[in-house]
């Protein structure tokens, strides 16, 4: 009986030790496929934006780096905020967001994209405006500003939050032809 006992927790323990490696392998293969899968996903969201506001040509845009892109004849930029974004995670997952940005490198909108986040709490942070509150801020001006988070959402306003400034960043970062 003694030995029984003493095997017992030595078993689990060797059952604990398996069950995290198999599920740190799990997601050690899950960020690799997800960083193979970026490029694509930047371009299927690209193409996205380019259906949903139909007169845009897509000709006309050059790529300044993973999820940057500029307009050749108007300077307007586009950021997808994903490739810069992965470790952001709101309530259930990663938020991606488009943001636009004029010639002048003002914020002249941001977009949320398909998310896996409760609908309800995504619809309250739209509602509240917490989004359009960095309509028509600088670039350059937006790392110091707090804008207040959505109360019962928070989780998926921080997440909004550093994914709007992370893609800023990059984009600064990125941008070689920024004025």
């Amino acid at each position: 009986m003694k030995i029984f006992k003493r095997k017992f927790p030595i078993g689990l323990t060797v059952l604990s030790i398996l069950l995290v490696v198999l599920v740190m392998n799990t997601n050690i293969r899950n960020v690799f496929e997800m960083n193979l899968t970026l490029e694509s996903h930047a371009a299927n969201s690209k193409q996205d934006y380019f259906s949903k506001y139909g007169g845009l040509n897509r000709t006309e845009w050059s790529k300044l780096a993973v999820g940057i892109w500029r307009n050749k004849s108007t300077g307007e930029s586009l950021i997808f905020t994903e490739p810069y974004s992965l470790d952001i995670v709101g309530y259930n997952d990663v938020i991606p967001l488009l943001i636009r940005i004029d010639s002048n490198d003002i914020i002249t909108g941001i977009e949320v994209l398909p998310n896996r986040e409760t609908p309800p709490y995504m619809a309250r942070i739209k509602r509240k405006g917490m989004i359009k509150k960095y309509i028509g801020m600088s670039v350059d001006g937006i790392m110091g500003v707090s804008v207040d988070v959505v109360t019962s959402a928070t989780y998926s306003s921080h997440a909004i939050q550093s994914s709007i400034k992370r893609g800023v960043i990059a984009y600064t970062k990125r941008d070689s032809n920024r004025g």
